[in-house]
């Protein structure tokens, strides 16, 4: 998890600071223009095919065929006006789709279901998670999804519909949005197991040695378990809402789909919890086995420093040089020292090894 995403999320509240509500941020020509993908189905047919932004205002829809609009970009505030104004899209829905800062939240408009998730993907290369703002909009027979950048996360889905795989092309919009929420959050387990694989590997090298880097890696990951649950635990009111039927949108035939969902994701914050508890105990033990470890290194330490200090007396007091020091005259003085010091230093040992010291 990169920490200048709280910093960037933090500077577009300050940048519009004292502005009114619904207010887009200025589109110009260097913004990369958004892609739109369609997908028109029934049970017999489909289509697909892509759109310019100028061509979204002569899209058409049928009653009895359900249309999924896929959008690829939200810097285009032009493309999310004329969105807006096709659909009869609220200007605070705009503003939150353009904003990607917000929690996972459902608001109902009346004629439409505005919803924002969290997509969370794993980086291989950084060994991270990445975050990236999902919006969901179900108005009449349309679904229309709105992410950040380029990336098929709705690959599968994609893949069914034009097999005729599952219930999809049987159903009418809202097992869509049903769909396209439950693929987020199954996607939520991956980056359990991301995480979990992480921290078995950390367990192995923490094996062979442990040092700083596997201590800083514990870190990182505490910090990858906290985004995910961040991004886990809004969902739960809104799924809630979902599968006990608070929107007219949706029928009550696919309330028992959200509750499925709903189940999934008790189940997922229940492992979540799980797994910062495991975190926590490997960097616990990981700081025991450490101390153990310094420990033992400053025991023997004082262990041979405490031999050496009647030794070092002796030599000290033998070392002055005095010429009224009878013993400097013995012709054994200089080898009874040496015995005497030698006898304290196997008593010392013997000592130490009696108390199990060493």
């Amino acid at each position: 998890m990169n920490n200048k995403y709280l910093y960037k999320t933090l500077s577009r509240y300050s940048k519009k600071a004292g502005e009114p509500p619904g207010l887009l941020e200025g589109s110009n020509k260097d913004i990369k223009k958004a892609k739109i993908d369609i997908f028109r189905y029934d049970d017999k047919e489909i289509s697909e095919y892509s759109l310019e932004s100028e061509g979204l205002q002569a899209l058409e829809t049928t009653e009895n065929t359900v249309s999924w609009i896929n959008i690829t970009g939200t810097e285009d505030s032009q493309l999310l006006l004329a969105l807006g104004e096709k659909y009869g899209l609220s200007k605070l829905s705009l503003e939150d789709i353009q904003n990607n800062s917000h929690r996972p939240k459902i608001d109902d408009f009346d004629h439409y279901l505005h919803s924002i998730m969290k997509m969370l993907t794993w980086n291989e290369e950084t060994q991270s998670l990445e975050i990236e703002q999902i919006s969901l909009i179900y108005t009449g027979n349309t679904i229309i999804s709105i992410q950040e950048r380029e990336g098929d996360v709705f690959g599968n889905i994609r893949d069914r519909l034009r097999n005729h795989r599952g219930k999809i092309r049987s159903k009418k919009a809202d097992y869509l949005f049903y769909v396209l929420v439950d693929s987020i959050v199954d996607k939520y387990f991956l980056m359990v197991d991301k995480i979990r694989e992480q921290q078995e590997m950390l367990e192995e090298k923490a094996l062979e040695s442990h040092n700083k880097k596997i201590f800083d890696h514990i870190l990182i990951l505490k910090k990858e378990q906290i985004l995910l649950r961040k991004s886990i635990w809004p969902l739960v009111e809104m799924l809630f809402s979902l599968q006990k039927g608070e929107f007219d949108q949706i029928s009550a035939n696919s309330r028992k789909y959200f509750k499925d969902v709903y189940d999934h994701l008790l189940l997922i914050i229940d492992v979540t919890d799980q797994l910062k508890d495991v975190l926590t105990g490997f960097q616990e033990s990981l700081i025991s086995s450490i101390s153990y470890e310094t420990n033992s290194v400053m025991k023997v330490l004082t262990i041979i420093a405490t031999i050496f200090i009647p030794l070092t007396f002796i030599a000290g007091i033998y070392g002055m040089n005095f010429q009224n020091m009878p013993e400097l005259g013995w012709r054994y003085g200089y080898f009874i020292a040496l015995g005497v010091m030698a006898f304290l230093l196997i008593a010392m040992i013997i000592f130490f090894r009696r108390r199990k010291w060493i």
